[in-house]
C-alpha cells in the first residue's frame, strides 16, 4: 500500500507545491503592480499639487491687479469728489462773506442814522469798513 500511497502524496504534495508557488508568484506579480501604482499616484498628486499651485499663483496675480485697479478708480472718484466739495464749500464760504458785508453794511448804516443822525451811501460805508479792516490787518 506505501507503494501505491506514497506516489500519490508525493503527487499531491507537488501539486500543492506548484499551486503555492504559482500563488505567491502571482502574489508577488501584483505587489509590484500595486507599487507601480502608488508610484503614479505619488507622481499624479505631486503633479496636481504643482498644477494648483500655479493657479493658485494665477488666482491671487489677477486678483491683486483687479483690486489695484478699482482702488485706483475709487481713488479717482474720491479726488473728483474732493474737489467738488471744496468748489462748493469755496462757494458757499463767498457767499456767506458777501451777505456778512452786506449785514455789516446795513447795521452800520443804522447804527450811524441812529446815533449821529448820518445818512451814508453804500459805497461810503463800504469803503470805511474796507479801510477799518486794513488798519486791523496792519496792527
Amino acid at each position: 500500500m506505501s507503494r501505491f500511497t506514497l506516489p500519490h502524496i508525493g503527487k499531491i504534495i507537488e501539486s500543492r507545491q506548484g499551486k503555492i508557488s504559482a500563488e505567491l508568484a502571482r502574489a508577488e506579480m501584483l505587489r509590484k503592480e500595486a507599487e507601480g501604482l502608488e508610484r503614479q499616484y505619488k507622481s499624479d498628486l505631486e503633479k496636481a499639487h504643482g498644477a494648483a499651485g500655479k493657479i493658485i499663483a494665477e488666482v491671487e496675480k489677477s486678483t491683486t491687479s483687479e483690486a489695484a485697479l478699482r482702488n485706483a478708480e475709487i481713488d479717482k472718484t474720491l479726488a473728483e469728489n474732493l474737489g467738488i466739495a471744496k468748489e462748493k464749500i469755496a462757494k458757499t464760504q463767498e457767499k456767506a462773506i458777501l451777505e456778512m458785508q452786506a449785514y455789516q453794511v446795513e447795521i452800520t448804516s443804522l447804527i450811524l442814522e441812529k446815533i449821529a443822525n448820518l445818512k451814508l451811501g453804500e459805497k461810503q460805508i463800504k469803503g470805511a469798513i474796507t479801510a477799518q479792516e486794513g488798519n486791523i490787518k496792519n496792527v
